[in-house]
């Protein structure tokens, strides 16, 4: 199956868009997708690795392996941007959201990020060693970066 993807973009496919290659019964397909479409996904992803693979962890001299990571990166990124989406979609329905006095300076948009930026946090990864075996063996990048 591998030999007849694309080679120029071979190693870039995510598993998603592996999926495109077969049809309803499983059975191995010619892309109905046009090459525009692996065309800008190269370059999208493209785009994805490089951040990854330049993004060092703070507390280390670490580095992720974007290409490993890039389905779960592809996923987080567009999780996000739906998520973006939905929010203003609503606010734009219903209003600026109640806050806390504390937090009256935030702007919606800030508030958003810093709301999805929670999720991300966990004390775990600030463990050297725990951080060490998830760059080496995770397919998700380090919540520090996503």
């Amino acid at each position: 199956m591998e030999k007849e993807f694309n080679k120029k973009h071979g190693h870039f496919y995510s598993t998603k868009e592996k999926r495109a290659l077969f049809d309803e019964n499983g059975i191995h397909r010619r892309s109905w997708l046009p090459d525009e479409f692996y065309d800008e996904f190269h370059e999208r992803t493209s785009c994805l690795i490089k951040m990854y693979n330049d993004s060092e962890l703070p507390i280390s001299e670490l580095k992720v392996d974007g290409i490993r990571t890039l389905a779960e990166n592809i996923a987080d990124n567009e999780g996000a941007k739906l998520a973006h989406k939905a929010y203003r979609k609503l606010e734009k329905k219903f209003g600026a959201e109640g806050r806390f006095e504390r937090m009256q300076d935030f702007t919606n948009e800030q508030m958003f990020f810093l709301g999805y930026s929670v999720t991300q946090c966990n004390a775990v990864v600030y463990n050297p060693s725990y951080l060490k075996i998830l760059v080496e063996v995770d397919t998700h990048a380090p919540s520090l970066l996503r």
